[in-house]
């Protein structure tokens, strides 16, 4: 199978790859992230049209949810947020070119669900030579056919072009001053070297998108046949039901052990920090050390034991569900520890951003255990959904909390408090350099508690904003259009105004 307009997949490949470079070369992300999301569903929906693909209703699902992370883009000033948002987009998009035409996507088995950008990103680099070789064949029939008589043609007006303009623009250049300015600045070795990258970057991006649009429309070249597909395959290493119970079980009863004896240590908060002789930073790092050891442990060892194990038989199901079900519900009760020491940490010293990522993320993780407790019993097929659908509620949450406000306006309400909290000979003061240091998303927060600071404090915040509202007037980014975001246009109406009326 090929495609039936190998020509138009190129070319709009390659104004893709050209609105790519417009939108993003040197620029912030901002709007351009959901102008570039939209461009891409344009393209998809054309070539899908040009092909007479019939698609999935479910890949319909897909698109609100990549234009809603990407708009997160332009939404949150926030870095990490930023970061998270493409790289949700781009997985969204990964997961509707790979499976839109093809299958379910809801449907997804946990393995083809973590394999799948490598998939999607491989097959589209082999599809992109496939477009060429099949672009090659009608462009060099009508070149030998009827428009090879106006090659030469071509090449002869070229050759006689270019010693008539290099004269006439030798003279215009002596003629005006602002012209002659202007070439120079065209003709630099630092523009044509930066333009040459960028032709070169367009070109390439541009081929890889036509191999992404052809990718979607074609599929995969290995794909099994039907028959194939249609026999259950057995894994290259096989576990009866006795030796997945057994290892099961008794970290089962290792973590009911370990939270028996140590009940103090997992759910004793403050108290338990002066008998074990913990600071609050040892005590919150080690409860995260153990949620990440818990997920990654007791999560893949389920995943591979269910992969592995041979439940042939209704009780054997039963038992492995259920030990299991106990195994990840012992979880939950350590990400619960885990939830409560990092909280206790930050009443005790406040807020940060990377204290809030973790906090968020724990819900989650909670939330993507206990999915997997109800896809044992009722839905088998759809924990790689729940996986989605965590990941991206995580990133979602993120974007609706607004992080740094969150973290501003919290530490602010602390100061009253942090003046005369203390235990043992730990002082929790506002770290004001901390909040001077967060992006614009903080901006309006930071002008909102303002009051509540001291002289001192209020003169050294004033003067950090004075000092962000003079960088943003005069940053050439902030006032390219691709580049709109809306917390720093937010940040710039509230500096400008709050300056405004200072003045």
């Amino acid at each position: 199978m090929s495609l039936r307009y190998p020509i138009r997949i190129l070319l709009l490949g390659l104004g893709l790859g050209w609105a790519f470079d417009f939108l993003f070369f040197n620029k912030w992300p901002g709007v351009s992230v959901l102008i570039y999301a939209f461009l891409l569903l344009v393209g998809l929906g054309l070539a899908l049209r040009w092909q007479q693909v019939s698609v999935r209703k479910s890949g319909y699902s897909l698109i609100p949810l990549l234009l809603l992370f990407a708009a997160g883009a332009m939404w949150r000033a926030n870095h990490f947020l930023v970061f998270l948002n493409v790289m949700a987009a781009m997985m969204v998009l990964v997961l509707l070119m790979g499976n839109w035409a093809w299958q379910s996507v809801w449907e997804l088995k946990v393995q083809a669900l973590l394999l799948e950008p490598m998939r999607v990103s491989l097959m589209s680099v082999a599809r992109a030579f496939d477009v060429l070789r099949w672009t090659n064949q009608p462009l060099r029939q009508d070149l030998e056919g009827k428009y090879a008589r106006f090659v030469p043609a071509i090449i002869k007006g070229l050759l006689i072009s270019i010693p008539i303009l290099l004269v006439l623009i030798s003279l215009l250049i002596s003629a005006d001053m602002v012209f002659a300015q202007w070439v120079k600045q065209l003709l630099s070795l630092d523009k044509v070297l930066e333009w040459g990258f960028r032709i070169i970057l367009m070109l390439v991006f541009g081929v890889l998108a036509a191999g992404g649009l052809a990718f979607t429309l074609l599929g995969s070249s290995f794909e099994p046949s039907s028959q194939e597909s249609e026999a259950p395959q057995e894994p290259f290493i096989t576990l009866g039901i006795i030796e997945t119970l057994i290892p099961i079980n008794l970290i089962n009863v290792l973590f009911m052990g370990f939270m028996l004896i140590q009940v103090t240590y997992l759910f004793g908060g403050r108290f338990n920090i002066n008998e074990q002789k913990f600071t609050y930073a040892q005590y919150a790092r080690r409860g995260f050390a153990e949620l990440v050891v818990v997920a990654v442990i007791i999560f893949g060892l389920i995943l591979l034991f269910q992969g592995l194990s041979r439940r042939e038989r209704p009780r054997h199901r039963l038992f492995f569900n259920a030990s299991a079900t106990l195994l990840l519900l012992l979880t939950v009760v350590l990400l619960v520890s885990a939830f409560k020491r990092l909280a206790l940490y930050e009443a005790a010293y406040g807020f940060t951003t990377m204290r809030l990522y973790p906090h968020v993320f724990m819900v989650w993780l909670g939330v993507l255990l206990v999915w997997f407790v109800v896809t044992l019993w009722v839905a088998p097929r759809r924990l790689a959904m729940g996986m989605m659908l965590a990941a991206f509620g995580f990133v979602l949450t993120l974007n609706i909390l607004n992080v740094e406000d969150f973290v501003v306006r919290h530490n602010a309400g602390r100061v009253p408090q942090a003046a005369s909290f203390e235990v043992g000979r730990v002082r929790a003061p506002l770290d004001l350099s901390y909040i001077t240091s967060l992006s614009d998303d903080a901006v309006p927060a930071m002008l909102a508690v303002l009051p509540q600071f001291s002289p001192e404090c209020q003169q050294e915040l004033i003067s950090h904003l004075r000092e962000r509202y003079r960088r943003m007037k005069h940053e050439s980014r902030h006032w390219q259009w691709q580049s709109w975001n809306y917390g720093r246009w937010q940040a710039y109406r509230a500096l400008q105004n709050y300056f405004t009326e200072v003045q």
